[in-house]
């Protein structure tokens, strides 16, 4: 009965120890999660996410003529995405902040009554500076907002 018992139990230790092993459990910092898109968008600008993934909004500005431009882009970042909004709002962080209006202004692209750019004007623009804030908007009676802060460049034309 030993030798029965014996055998059976360590063919049961072999049988564990070869096929049914436990998954292993990661020991420090997790990879934070990939996003499927690039850091800065086709414009080179800083992007800003509406939903998850919904949209991607890329922020630049022209210093030189205080204006701020925002393409609205698919997930990836790749491609233009139209919406049906007029406008969109540009929030500043900076003292005091700022905030104001872009205008929706069509690219040859887009469909009769969607726009894919927006474009606004503003004294604080002028500044040659990495701009951080918010971009918010509607689409369809859904309210989107998403911070965007942009990284250093070399030439502050953005």
């Amino acid at each position: 009965m030993r030798t029965i018992f014996g055998t059976v139990l360590g063919g049961v230790v072999v049988f564990a120890a070869l096929g049914c092993s436990p998954k292993p459990v990661s020991v420090g910092p997790q990879p934070k999660d990939e996003h499927d898109h690039p850091e800065v968008g086709p414009h080179k600008g800083a992007l800003a996410e509406w939903g998850d993934h919904d949209y991607l909004l890329e922020f630049t500005v022209d210093h030189d003529t205080k204006e701020a431009t925002v393409y609205v882009l698919d997930g990836k970042a790749k491609d233009p995405k139209p919406i049906p909004s007029k406008t969109l709002t540009l929030g500043l962080k900076q003292s005091p902040p700022v905030t104001f209006t872009l205008e929706a202004k069509s690219q040859a692209s887009d469909p009769s009554g969607q726009a894919s750019r927006f474009v606004g004007k503003h004294d604080a623009l002028a500044e040659k500076k990495e701009f951080a804030g918010t971009i918010s908007g509607e689409v369809a009676g859904k309210k989107f907002s998403g911070p965007f802060k942009e990284a250093p460049h070399d030439d502050h034309k953005h």
